[in-house]
């Protein structure tokens, strides 16, 4: 019963879900880049 609860829940927002996700993914990717992009200047810590 419960995971039909969340089933439904999950269908009806799938695209905001994956609209997150993508979000998610594309901050933390960005993330790594630019500390990759500030190496040569800063020192590792």
């Amino acid at each position: 019963m419960n995971y039909i609860k969340i089933n439904k829940f999950y269908n009806s927002h799938k695209m905001f879900i994956n609209k997150i996700i993508q979000l998610t993914i594309a901050i933390s990717s960005s993330k790594t880049e630019f500390r990759y992009s500030l190496m040569p200047i800063f020192p590792k810590t």
